[in-house]
């Protein structure tokens, strides 16, 4: 009874030791995507992104094997990228920047940053509470360089 007893705990250590590695590497792969964004060069008129594709396979490169990067609640397509400006109450809407002139400045509190969103489900190894996969979804935001 004893060493039953201990398997199941030393399964879920090795479980829960698992799923800790695996949402650490998601909120990593989130936070490299958000830097990257954050530095992307194609950009429209007033600083938009253009053209953020080449956000997700860097993202679900990093994860690849890892975790299952198949959107969810929070993100349908998995890897989501949003720019974002701070109104005058100072929260933050993520919304396209303006395209046409005059374009807005920026400064202090108000510089515009760029969020990325990863989602998706970490399948468990031993399913031992019963669920076959725990769902995540981590958003990591950078200043916007581009600007």
């Amino acid at each position: 009874m004893v060493i039953g007893l201990m398997t199941v705990i030393t399964l879920g250590i090795i479980e829960f030791g698992y799923v800790f590695f695996a949402l650490n590497m998601v909120t990593n792969g989130a936070r490299d995507g958000a830097r990257a964004a954050a530095a992307l060069q194609n950009r429209g008129a007033c600083g938009g992104i253009s053209d953020s594709s080449s956000i997700p396979p860097l993202v679900r490169a990093q994860l690849n094997g890892i975790v299952t990067v198949d959107g969810g609640s929070c993100c349908g397509a998995g890897v989501c990228v949003d720019q974002c400006v701070a109104t005058s109450g100072g929260a933050q809407t993520c919304t396209a920047p303006p395209t046409a002139s005059p374009c807005p400045t920026y400064t202090g509190t108000d510089i515009p940053t760029v969020k990325v969103t990863v989602a998706g489900h970490i399948p468990l190894l031993f399913g031992l509470l019963g669920p076959t996969s725990f769902n995540f979804c981590r958003t990591m935001s950078f200043r916007d360089e581009g600007r």
